[in-house]
């Protein structure tokens, strides 16, 4: 099973930031129940929806050449649960504040009803869109998610 952390993207602008948003799946409000954490979207999966926008922005931005992996993240603040309900909507930004040769840092901010659930600095590292995925078929996804070519 592979997890989708962005459902659909908004406002696009090369190498300076991407907007998402996610919908909560029935199996991702219940991840952390069987471990006594009752029910809500993981605050770190919250931040996994900052990265997959983030790689989102990068791979447009190059063309689908090249994608990115997380090498750390910064400053990270956690406003609560990602979620207070089945199926709630994640909006997520993202922001491009430096790109030095293969490092990048963005600013990331995921949204729950309205209310800020996780914010701070992703640093990522660019690698060759191949190494990661098939640079075509994320070319398709992205016309599914975003609408544009």
């Amino acid at each position: 099973m592979r997890w989708r952390f962005s459902d659909r993207l908004l406002a696009y602008r090369e190498w300076e930031s991407l907007q998402g948003r996610k919908a909560v799946s029935l199996e991702e409000y219940h991840l952390l129940a069987p471990l006594g954490l009752g029910s809500a979207f993981p605050s770190s999966l919250a931040v996994e929806c900052g990265v997959s926008v983030a790689r989102w922005l990068v791979l447009r931005s190059s063309g689908f050449s090249s994608s990115c992996l997380l090498a750390g993240v910064e400053g990270m603040a956690f406003d609560g649960p990602g979620a207070s309900a089945r199926g709630a909507v994640l909006e997520i930004s993202v922001r491009m504040k430096e790109r030095r040769g293969d490092e990048l840092s963005c600013r990331a901010e995921v949204l729950a009803e309205g209310r800020r659930v996780a914010g701070g600095f992703l640093r990522l590292q660019a690698v060759p869109a191949a190494s990661l995925e098939d640079p075509g078929l994320a070319a398709t996804l992205w016309e599914e998610l975003y609408g544009d070519s």
